[in-house]
């Protein structure tokens, strides 16, 4: 788990931190905002948080250049991954944000105990060893042992009649 805030700075110095603890939050001068910023060079509903995986991105709702992160514009309705440290401009106004993660919590390990070779029992078929060969009457079976004895009876008698093949007596 992480702390976020954001600290935003007025004109006159005035710096005043706000917790981030919403998944989902806008940042404007109107009162339908979670931060609410009230000065003349900020819109109504300047731009959104939203929490990601990685941490907040920030997406700027206005454009034309009146919020700027780390002293670059920003494109209108593109997020930003938000890390520590970040300087965000909105309007006139300026606000850092800042992430804290929290030490990860200690990971207890249970002893692992692998299986002595030949512990474990040999799978066998329900219905034995050779179970699919013993369907009886199937019709792909029996077809392939005729084929078989076919292609061999064949065979055998190719190499009978063409006295290539000289048999031992």
């Amino acid at each position: 788990m992480s702390t976020s805030k954001l600290t935003v700075t007025f004109p006159d110095g005035t710096p005043v931190p706000f917790d981030l603890n919403l998944p989902t939050f806008t940042i404007g001068s109107g009162i339908q905002n979670v931060v609410i910023v009230p000065h003349e060079s900020v819109a109504e509903t300047h731009a959104e948080f939203s929490l990601d995986v990685g941490g907040y991105l920030f997406t700027d709702l206005v454009g034309e250049g009146a919020t700027k992160m780390n002293g670059h514009p920003l494109e209108k309705g593109l997020s930003y991954l938000l890390e520590s440290g970040t300087l965000i401009q909105i309007g006139d106004i300026e606000a850092v944000y800042e992430c804290e993660a929290a030490p990860a919590p200690p990971v207890q390990r249970a002893p692992v105990e692998f299986p002595v070779p030949g512990s474990f029992p040999k799978p066998v078929h329900p219905a034995g060893i050779f179970a699919p060969l013993k369907k009886k009457g199937s019709p792909m079976l029996v077809l392939s042992v005729l084929l078989t004895v076919a292609a061999l009876l064949a065979a055998a008698f190719v190499g009978f009649s063409s006295g290539d093949i000289t048999l031992p007596r």
